[in-house]
């Protein structure tokens, strides 16, 4: 599998693999920029809640490891969050989050799933 993901906080070869497969079995094209935001973003976001710090720092941290502005960096989380979520190929919302509450015209904010995403995969490995 060709990756991108940095994980400049997990130097293990298997988180990447399992963030990569995780993210595409939800639907986010490995192809698009935001793929690797989303994932870098799920495995810094614990020590960013921890810090107090906010997404937008997420988005600044992010930005830099990629040499890119936060702006960009939550522009393409969106982008591939909403692709994903209007892809007829799965139904996101019941794959990461418990309730109805998030339809076709209620998407979860980039926070949000992150942090939907980042629980799921701090399980996986609290499990192992």
């Amino acid at each position: 599998m060709n990756n991108h993901l940095t994980t400049s906080n997990a130097n293990n070869k298997y988180l990447i693999e399992y963030i990569s497969e995780f993210l595409i079995d939800l639907g986010i094209d490995p192809e698009l920029k935001g793929f690797n935001y989303i994932g870098e973003a799920a495995v810094m976001f614990p020590d960013i809640i921890r810090s107090n710090k906010s997404v937008k720092d997420l988005y600044r941290i992010i930005g830099e490891i990629y040499d890119t502005s936060p702006k960009r960096v939550e522009r393409l989380i969106r982008m591939s969050l909403e692709a994903a979520w209007y892809s007829d190929k799965i139904n996101l919302s019941n794959k990461i989050f418990d309730s109805q509450y998030f339809n076709e015209q209620n998407i979860p904010s980039n926070a949000r799933f992150i942090a939907a995403v980042s629980e799921i995969i701090r399980m996986k490995f609290i499990c192992i």
